[in-house]
This record gives C-alpha cells, structure tokens and sequence, in this order.
C-alpha cells in the first residue's frame, strides 16, 4: 500500500466534458437562490497526507456584501432594485460588462443586505459599481479608488440611501472563512475525506 503524500488539485463545479478547470463565470441574477449557489466556484490545490485525506476547498469567487440604510430624505428602501454593475465574469454578458442582481434581505432596522458572488476583477478609480432604483429615482456608488475583488475574501460595504446620491458609509476587506454565514456550495462542502 502507498502511503506517500498526494499532491491534488480538486475543483468545483466539475463536468465530464473537460478535465480542465473552468474560468468564473457567475450567474447574473444571483436574487434567485439556485443561480447564487451555481455562482459559487472553488478549488483546493496542495499536498494530501495518507494519515490525514482530508481537501480543505477555497472560493475562487469573490463574496460582496452591500448593507443599504435609508439616509437623508428617504424614509424607506421599500422597492428598492440594486445591481452590481460593470463586472466581467458573468453568464451572458460576453466580453461586454456585465450587471448581477444580488440577493437581498431586509433587515428589523430597515437596511437591506445585498449578498453576491462575483469573479475576481480590478475596477478603476471612477467606474459605477452599485446602481440603486428607488422610487423611481436612479442612484449610482462610484467609487474615487480603484476597487480589486479578490477570490476567497469578503468585500463589505455600507452605502446610505439619500435624496441626492449613495453614501459610503464605510467599506472593510475579510477573509471569507466558511463559516455558518459564509453562503454559497462551500458551506456544504467544506472538507472531502478521501480515505
């Protein structure tokens, strides 16, 4: 029997028509839970140990996470429609930039979380990235630097909601671990036994 150490590339999704790892490509409208989850990629690429088979998988896919609070002359988000726009990766767009709608969740204080996986990419400085619909009014978050969305990391960022434009309240980079919380196929599937 063979006990020496494996080394081991492993990756999801994964289809019989090619041995290849597939590029990120998420699903635009994420909003809907089977197409959040089939945007989930991961992999797991290292040395595996005969007394200890086990693959600790990493996302290839970047988590955003946009609180929304209503701000100054909007009592409400009620309606609200939100996209991430101007982003490559996504199912349909092509080489164009692509929109994602995000999940959303209302929260007790009235905020919405907006909760979506996206390809890796760098936006520059000045390019839309959070589009609001409300009350018929269109608001835009274009951040003044330039944005890097990175594979198994958490991208958090707090926007208000005001009369006149989207608000940073405050933005924060985390890995993201694979937690309770984490969301996507990697919370199923966090380690594989191989023995």
């Amino acid at each position: 029997q063979n006990t020496a150490d494996l080394d081991v590339a492993a990756w999801y999704p994964f289809t019989t028509e090619s041995l290849a790892k597939p590029a990120v490509v998420v699903k635009a409208n994420q909003g809907l839970d089977a197409n959040y989850r089939a945007s989930d990629f991961i992999e797991f690429r290292g040395s595996v140990a005969f007394a200890s088979p086990l693959l600790a998988f990493t996302h290839r896919t970047a988590r955003v996470v946009v609180t929304l609070k209503p701000g100054g002359g909007v009592a409400n988000l009620d309606g609200a429609v939100v996209e991430l726009v101007n982003l490559s990766g996504v199912e349909g767009a092509g080489a164009g930039a692509g929109e994602v709608i995000p999940r959303l969740e209302k929260n007790p204080d009235g905020s919405i979380t907006c909760t979506a996986l996206l390809a890796p990419l760098s936006l520059t400085a000045g390019t839309a990235f959070v589009r609001v619909t409300l009350g018929g009014n269109t608001y835009v978050y274009t951040p003044g630097e330039s944005v890097t969305l990175q594979g198994n990391k958490q991208h958090d960022y707090t926007l208000a909601v005001t009369k006149k434009e989207l608000t940073l309240l405050s933005s924060n980079i985390t890995p993201w671990d694979n937690g309770a919380t984490s969301g996507g196929v990697l919370s199923e599937m966090t380690r594989v036994d191989l023995s």
